[in-house]
């Protein structure tokens, strides 16, 4: 059980915030949609530059491992679909963003030093290791705290 922000008792199955992939989704896109998330990818990439230009290239980097996406699809899911729909999505792009931070940090010491496709091979393993431990990390903690809210 989960009480959200007016103190309703709400409970989440487990299964429903499990990652899948349903390819009949991708018809339901709308162009509007695309749109949309091009425009906030722009902006977000925009203001990563303008950090890089003003602090320099490994502070810049760092942003730019922000989905430059996530505002524009978050609020789309969250308007056609739900909150909670919205709030799963989000932890999963926090997982894949604390995984491109460790992608991106280890990558900066490695890429100069190593074959290229060695180093990305690596990275990418990380970037899967660090982000889908995470996911099954919270996903445990959520099942102890869902069991003793029993």
């Amino acid at each position: 059980m989960i009480k959200n922000n007016s103190n309703q008792e709400k409970t989440i199955d487990i299964k429903s915030i499990k990652p899948c992939f349903n390819s009949a989704n991708l018809k339901q896109i709308r162009p509007k949609d695309i749109i949309i998330r091009f425009i906030f990818g722009v902006i977000v990439s925009a203001l990563a530059g303008i950090i890089s230009s003003h602090f320099g290239p490994k502070i810049g980097g760092s942003f730019l491992s922000y989905p430059a996406i996530l505002p524009a699809s978050l609020t789309l899911i969250q308007a056609k679909d739900s909150k909670i729909e919205s709030r799963k999505q989000a932890w999963g792009a926090i997982f894949g963003g604390v995984g491109l931070v460790g992608f991106s940090s280890i990558g900066s010491y490695l890429i100069t030093s190593l074959n290229p496709l060695l180093v990305l091979s690596t990275l990418l393993l990380i970037w899967i290791i660090i982000s889908v431990g995470l996911y099954f990390i919270v996903l445990g903690i959520y099942k102890l705290i869902s069991k003793k809210l029993q």
